[in-house]
């Protein structure tokens, strides 16, 4: 997890201008860091009302989900990194 998140704040701050980099870093945090807690608070919840199997297999599928959007569109993702660097 930690690459990840490395990985992604790395690419972030080399892929955006400089007037932007505190806007979207600062989002970034928001977005990796300031919405566990609301996720783990929500998932604590669902799983008192219908059970830690079904939680967990809830959150297994949209896990899978978002994996395969992710994968249809990396090629997207690709063109605008690779085009930002030339």
């Amino acid at each position: 997890m930690i690459v990840i998140l490395a990985s992604c704040n790395t690419l972030l701050q080399t892929a955006i201008n400089e007037d932007m980099r505190g806007r979207i870093v600062s989002l970034y945090s928001v977005a990796f860091m300031g919405f566990t807690p609301i996720g783990s608070l929500l998932s604590g919840a669902v799983a008192e009302v219908i059970g830690l199997q079904y939680t967990l297999s809830i959150a297994a599928v949209l896990c899978l989900l978002s994996a395969f959007w992710y994968y249809k569109h990396l090629s997207k993702i690709k063109k605008v990194v690779a085009n930002y660097y030339k």
